[in-house]
């Protein structure tokens, strides 16, 4: 993730030790043919994620699948700003 905490914590003379505690990776049993159905289907209406990789591999399967046209009608929701710089992925051609 970001640094900003670390950054802070170290300006405020804090010692501190960085430790990678989460891998992001696409997941090995991600049920396409689902996702297809939902997303062709109109059975959603808003898409949250929670974070910038979630949403490069969301455009991605639309993409792969041609949805594209399929999501115009989505709202999509993020948990803040640097998930949000990510979503002109979907919503652009």
């Amino acid at each position: 993730g970001r640094d900003v905490i670390v950054t802070e914590l170290c300006s405020w003379g804090a010692e501190v030790d960085v430790v990678e505690a989460y891998q992001t990776i696409f997941p090995h049993d991600f049920d396409r043919e689902h996702f297809i159905d939902v997303i062709r289907g109109g059975k959603i209406d808003v898409v949250h994620f929670a974070s910038p990789s979630a949403v490069r591999n969301f455009a991605k399967v639309i993409d792969e699948e041609g949805l594209r046209e399929k999501i115009a009608r989505l709202h999509f929701s993020t948990i803040g700003p640097t998930t949000a710089k990510a979503i002109p992925l979907l919503v652009s051609p």
